[in-house]
């Protein structure tokens, strides 16, 4: 067993950069042993990031009518990136 703080638990409730190798970890532990707080700690991490990325991709597909496949979205943010990329935007800069 190991001890699995908040921002470990993250990455295993949606696609980050540390996702692949933290689920691997995870399948290798018999159970996850965590703060009785971390459930918050994450909820909380979790509706901070909807509300960020949330409230400009909103404004983008109001922008483009809900048709974005001929629209470009340009971000940095990958998340935001890929939740775009998945709606149909053309995303920029490319990398």
């Amino acid at each position: 067993m190991r001890f699995w703080d908040a921002s470990a638990l993250i990455p295993l409730c949606l696609q980050e950069k540390q996702t692949g190798p933290l689920k691997k970890l995870a399948q290798e532990d018999e159970a996850i042993v965590a703060w009785w707080g971390s459930p918050v700690e994450c909820l909380s991490a979790l509706a901070r990031l909807r509300r960020e990325d949330a409230l400009q991709f909103a404004a983008a597909l109001v922008w483009c009518q809900g048709d974005p496949i001929h629209h470009a979205f340009i971000c940095l943010d990958q998340r935001l990136r890929e939740a775009a990329r998945r709606e149909g935007f053309h995303i920029l800069p490319r990398r």
